[in-house]
């Protein structure tokens, strides 16, 4: 299946971080790393191609998939789609939109009693100053004592940041957005210069979008009947980081 292939180490296929797709990409036939080997050219000479790995070094046995592509036309294609399609002003003003929204929900309900938070907020940390005692002295019940204190701390910093958003003002709403445009404009830029430029850069974007859940590589047709790698990706473009909230959210 699909989703046991993307879970299984891609390994070591070797120079990948010289290729901005290797160790990120997976030949859909048989769930293989996508790598960089030499294809013949029309004129006759040689390049550099994206190919399926286990095809080339396992044969036709494992991956019957023969298929190779240019590397400069592969990795040009993708990095000119994300720039017309994904990392664009109108994908980042969706984004900006939504936290909008929710941080005008969190401002509309700002006004609510905030006691039964604050309340809840103690005796947690009531009981993470327990458990610090405990496992101090802790013996054979550490690990235990270790895994309840990591559970009261995320819930502590979850509570923490409920209480700050229900305190938020205004003001503060405003400023945020503010904050969460300037940043996301300039991580626009960031992003879509690394993408028109060279490796190492454009491979860091791949990365970052797509590394968690992968790229497939199909070979088939495009609308002039030649035989090209179809990408299919799933990933996410982080335009703002948490740590840009000073509240924590």
């Amino acid at each position: 299946a699909i989703a046991e292939r993307k879970t299984d180490k891609l390994g070591n296929i070797g120079n990948a971080t010289r290729y901005a797709l290797s160790g990120i990409a997976r030949c859909e036939a048989c769930g293989g790393a996508m790598g960089v080997t030499k294809a013949k050219k029309v004129e006759g000479g040689w390049a550099r191609a994206y190919g399926c790995t286990w095809h080339h070094v396992r044969g036709a046995k494992v991956c019957s998939v023969t298929y190779r592509q240019d590397i400069e036309e592969v990795e040009g294609e993708l990095a000119d789609w994300m720039q017309a399609e994904v990392l664009t002003p109108q994908r980042l003003d969706i984004a900006l939109d939504s936290m909008r929204v929710e941080l005008s929900r969190q401002l509309a309900t700002a006004a609510r009693d905030t006691s039964d938070l604050e309340a809840q907020l103690a005796e947690l940390r009531t009981e993470q100053r327990n458990l610090v005692r405990a496992v101090a002295t802790g013996g054979d019940t550490i690990p235990e004592l270790v895994a309840e204190l990591k559970s009261r701390n995320e819930r502590i910093r979850l509570l923490e940041a409920d209480l700050f958003a229900a305190k938020r003002t205004p003001e503060k709403v405003a400023a945020l957005l503010a904050l969460y445009e300037r940043e996301g404009r300039q991580r626009l830029r960031s992003l879509r210069s690394l993408m028109a430029g060279p490796m190492p850069g454009r491979r860091d974007v791949f990365q970052e979008l797509f590394a968690d859940r992968g790229m497939e590589f199909e070979a088939g047709k495009d609308e002039n009947g030649r035989t090209v790698w179809i990408v299919k990706a799933e990933g996410e473009v982080r335009w703002v980081k948490s740590k840009s909230d000073p509240d924590g959210i």
